[in-house]
């Protein structure tokens, strides 16, 4: 099914507006792989060819729509989406470079370390819950960054 999706989305005529989902019509700007581990493992010949042909399609069309603008609105449905895969892509380290990672680690570090000190721009001990709010926009900025990142990386073939 994943590959008739695949199939079907990137070799469609037409101008190179990205394509709407078929399910939920939202614009498809973006497709992230994902091969079981039996799938990744194997060494059989026509399931490695048809791996391989997939994420080169995959790869064509991340090329070709993942640079298109993007309301504020579908950055913030993407993020949580993003972040998941980013996160298990730092960890396993598939696909990322050191440079990407260490960044990823830095901006997270540091992300931790603003939250958790007192010395903030607006201050939780005196202004309580309202305190809150930049450390939720600070981590939120940091996400947005990161996963914008990381959407480059994908959209450039890895």
């Amino acid at each position: 099914m994943f590959e008739g999706l695949v199939e079907g989305v990137s070799c469609r005529p037409g101008p190179l507006t990205p394509p709407n989902c078929p399910m939920c019509r939202q614009r498809i700007t973006l497709f992230l792989p994902y091969f079981s581990q039996s799938e990744r493992d194997s060494i059989e010949l026509n399931v490695v060819t048809q791996r391989v042909t997939i994420m080169d399609k995959i790869c064509q069309f991340n090329h070709r729509f993942s640079g298109s603008s993007r309301s504020y609105l579908e950055i913030l449905k993407d993020l949580p989406m993003l972040v998941r895969h980013l996160w298990a892509r730092l960890l396993d380290g598939e696909g990322l470079d050191l440079f990407f990672r260490a960044r990823a680690g830095i901006y997270l570090v540091i992300t931790i370390l603003y939250v958790v000190m007192p010395l903030d721009i607006l201050p939780e001990a005196a202004l309580g819950v309202v305190g809150l709010l930049d450390d939720i926009l600070f981590s939120l900025m940091v996400l947005v960054s990161l996963t914008n990142q990381f959407r480059t990386i994908l959209g450039h073939g890895e």
